[in-house]
């Protein structure tokens, strides 16, 4: 038999769901608000063309790397990538 105050303690099942669910429910609001916001934020940068400066020093950096063997490893990479395939 169950102890009466440990019966107490126990939360019906029904409640147990919805305490659940309104964590999850709760959860995915805020996942949804902070990509709501990134995307604001990236939006925003592109508008403004703030993102050309970062972008073209990545580029350039990247390009730096390049050797014939890298640019078959790429082609490679890209056509696995690609709808045929």
């Amino acid at each position: 038999m169950v102890h009466a105050t440990h019966r107490r303690r126990m939360m019906p099942p029904a409640h147990a769901r919805r305490a659940r669910r309104h964590t999850l429910v709760t959860f995915l609001a805020g996942v949804a608000v902070l990509a709501a916001a990134l995307f604001a934020w990236l939006a925003n940068a592109v508008m403004n063309h703030a993102l050309i400066e970062p972008n073209t020093a990545l580029e350039l950096s990247v390009h730096a790397q390049a050797t014939p063997t890298l640019d078959t490893f790429f082609k490679l990479l890209t056509h696995v990538g690609s709808v045929p395939v």
